[in-house]
């Protein structure tokens, strides 16, 4: 767990309990003035998980529901195989999909609103395969409301859409213009209105998720390697197939540009934003192994039946050398004996009032975001200091030590768990 987690806990705690609208301390903190998660990131779809997190509030909520989220994007995958392969081929497709390392990254890293992607983008494209105009309108305005790069992958994809269908068919043609249309206006609106009227102190590129297209390629760490690595595990699964299939993933060609031209922490397999190109990846694979079936149909030699097989096998071996669920005690950096429910744990972090502010190192974050003040490595002026030294993060704490013993008295230690209190404090 670490501080993506608070940042959404505490945005959907503190509109749920305190009638705030999504926000959170800690973007707040990064971003002074910006006065909800809307300021850093347009995602209305947060406004489904109200519901949910109201009757059961808390981080372990949000990591049920992503699971659960990404776990459905089998679903589509399974239908547009099932139509274009045959059931064999659906069933060992769903199975690659489940295998799939950029999918564990995903569910593994916190929890992002881009674990909805899979799902409405795979409906989306599936309609686009069935031709559903109404459903192509339906998911597509449900992808927009993910975050504001999901808007440029729906953009592509309608623009993409009115060029194929603008012979053949006039209904298909007329729904992607007008889809076309509304992503665009989305994608402006994301970027120039809604996002500066809730991080209003500063200038745009600055202070909000823009920065990030506005400096694509700028990053002194070009350093190639581990782009062509996470290219082969991206890619690797899959054994390379869907290279054969541009014309679906071209749609994505935005986002592998966001993610290979961005900062090293996007082409990692361990992290969310492979969640962005998965469904292009898999539908790209559906096409090309339907291509390889056309052509060794009659084939003695069973190729196609082969190719499966060797598919299942290259993602199976992909699972267990790279995937984040085999090493996942190194991604959460969690010490064995370090549970949400261990006594000592909860013991020590029950001294502190609801109300109070608390500074706290990355991996503490969720366990305090049930309050309106919660800081990542702000020590200055917090109501309480807390940091665990099984955590590599906590050394800024131990080193500043005697600095924080100027103004906060320990209250509680043990099992390398700080807690304290400042002094000022009755």
């Amino acid at each position: 767990m670490n501080h993506d987690l608070g940042i959404f806990s505490q945005a959907l705690w503190s509109t749920v309990t305190e009638g705030t609208f999504f926000f959170n301390s800690l973007e707040n903190t990064i971003n002074a003035g910006v006065t909800s998660h809307f300021g850093v990131h347009t995602s209305p779809i947060l406004a489904a998980l109200l519901p949910v997190y109201a009757l059961a509030p808390g981080v372990k909520t949000l990591l049920v529901v992503q699971s659960i989220l990404l776990g459905l994007g089998a679903v589509p995958i399974y239908l547009t195989a099932k139509k274009i392969l045959g059931n064999p081929g659906a069933l060992i497709i769903s199975l690659v999909y489940f295998l799939y390392p950029g999918l564990h990254g995903v569910n593994l890293t916190d929890f992002h609103e881009i674990a909805f992607l899979p799902l409405f983008l795979g409906f989306f494209l599936y309609a686009c395969v069935l031709q559903r105009t109404r459903w192509i309108f339906l998911f597509g305005l449900l992808c927009l409301l993910i975050k504001e790069d999901v808007a440029v992958i729906i953009l592509c994809a309608s623009l993409y859409g009115v060029y194929v269908s603008r012979i053949q068919n006039r209904i298909c043609f007329k729904t992607f213009l007008v889809l076309s249309i509304i992503s665009a206006a989305w994608v402006i609106a994301a970027f120039f209105v809604i996002m500066p009227a809730f991080s209003p102190v500063h200038e745009l590129i600055s202070t909000t998720f823009i920065s990030q297209y506005y400096q694509l390629g700028t990053h002194s760490d070009f350093d190639q390697m581990p782009r062509i690595i996470y290219f082969i595990e991206l890619f690797g699964p899959l054994l390379f197939l869907p290279l054969l299939s541009p014309e679906i993933l071209i749609i994505s060609i935005p986002s592998f540009a966001e993610i290979f031209l961005s900062q090293s922490g996007f082409f990692n397999i361990g992290a969310q934003y492979s969640s962005l190109v998965v469904m292009p990846l898999f539908f790209a694979t559906i096409f090309s192994l339907r291509k390889i079936q056309k052509k060794t149909d009659g084939n003695t030699h069973h190729f196609f039946e082969i190719l499966l097989i060797g598919l299942v096998a290259s993602s199976v071996i992909s699972c267990c050398i790279y995937s984040p669920a085999v090493t996942i005690n190194a991604i959460l950096d969690a010490p064995e004996d370090m549970h949400a429910d261990s006594d000592w744990f909860i013991k020590g972090v029950s001294q502190i009032p609801d109300t109070a502010s608390v500074s706290t190192q990355a991996n503490l974050v969720p366990f305090f975001s049930d309050r309106m003040n919660v800081y990542e490595d702000q020590i200055n002026n917090a109501d309480y200091i807390v940091f665990l030294t099984k955590f590599v993060n906590s050394k800024p704490y131990v080193d500043g030590i005697q600095d924080i013993t100027r103004s906060y008295r320990c209250i509680y230690k043990e099992n390398g768990l700080y807690i304290f209190k400042q002094t000022s404090l009755t």
